[in-house]
């Protein structure tokens, strides 16, 4: 089967990370993939779509990556006519994304956590990348960790919205009453205007709060790899991902500590909802209450086993290879 993926393939893109992994799968299940580029112009990538002739156009839909829904609508509906099929996810869903879903050009939409808008959509939680369980801590050392310490890490883009200097401020006496504990923070600057000027405050913030504690705040504010960010995460004892309001989307950077296996807290926002019952959840938009929740995990070791194995649970369910296996099926449905 030949499929024609068309995401964003910026670097530093959420999307296209995803795609690429997507496509991985795919490939490793047999499958002729291509992942072309919406940042090339719509009709160039749409010639060569034409002449590679795919039976199946997925497009990874967010609109900002996007070309026009009119343009994307108008091929897909070209391709039909010719007998070829086309599926869309929605990575936001919206008035105008579930309008162009529902379209006859496309024949199936996939969308990763329950629609509000969209009907008959397969709805598939977002999915972690595939990553070897490991209760091996030896790469500590590696990244300037005793072999002893109790990590906590948090990962995304350095966004107002995450109060990521706020929740470490909130983490201060935790940090001085438990020396043997240390906050990763994976957070480098986003891509959008105006973003450079809050990252260097935040550096600041974070830098002057962990002279405070000896050192034992770690900012990696360099976009890691791939690899890097995993070795990170199966390093870590615990995680947290934070967000104070709901979203019609859902978090990928969460489901990286599924891949690790990595205990997680949230907030109960719906941009956590793909997780389900295997993480801890807090009330959204009470920062103390969650950091507080936080720590009370990290002191229970019966409960991070547990998340640890519930994780696991969740991690065979959403890996790439799985979602992929379903994909398929989707496209030959």
């Amino acid at each position: 089967m030949k499929i024609a993926l068309y995401s964003s393939k910026r670097p530093r893109c959420g999307i296209a990370t995803y795609t690429n992994y997507l496509e991985d799968a795919l490939r490793s299940l047999g499958a002729d993939v291509r992942h072309y580029g919406s940042g090339v112009p719509a009709e160039v990538v749409f010639s060569e779509v034409r002449a590679w002739n795919p039976e199946i156009f997925h497009v990874q839909h967010e609109h900002a990556i996007m070309p026009p829904n009119e343009t994307l609508s108008n091929f897909a509906q070209e391709r039909v006519q010719r007998g070829r099929r086309n599926i869309i996810t929605l990575h936001t869903e919206s008035q105008a994304s579930a309008a162009l879903a529902s379209r006859g050009g496309f024949q199936a939409s996939i969308i990763h956590r329950m629609p509000e808008l969209l009907e008959n959509a397969h709805v598939l939680p977002m999915p972690c990348p595939v990553q070897e369980a490991s209760t091996d801590r030896g790469n500590r050392p590696r990244y300037g960790f005793p072999a002893d310490s109790f990590i906590i890490t948090t990962l995304g883009f350095m966004l107002s919205w995450k109060m990521m200097v706020e929740t470490a401020e909130q983490f201060m006496p935790w940090l001085r009453e438990n020396p043997e504990a240390y906050l990763q923070i994976l957070a480098s600057e986003h891509f959008s205007p105006g973003s450079a000027e809050y990252m260097r405050k935040c550096v600041r913030g974070l830098a002057a709060l962990s002279v405070a504690v000896g050192g034992r705040i770690r900012h990696v504010l360099h976009y890691p790899s791939d690899q890097e960010v995993l070795e990170r995460l199966l390093l870590s004892d615990l995680g947290y991902v934070y967000c104070p309001f709901d979203t019609k989307s859902a978090s990928a950077a969460a489901s990286l500590f599924i891949s690790a296996r990595c205990p997680l807290v949230t907030s109960a926002s719906t941009h956590y909802d793909h997780l389900m019952c295997h993480v801890i959840r807090t009330p959204k938009g009470d920062l103390p209450s969650f950091v507080k929740r936080i720590t009370e995990v990290a002191r229970d070791a019966d409960l991070l086993l547990r998340l640890r194995k519930s994780s696991e649970i969740l991690y065979a369910e959403t890996n790439y290879l799985e979602c992929a296996r379903r994909h398929l099926s989707i496209y030959g449905s």
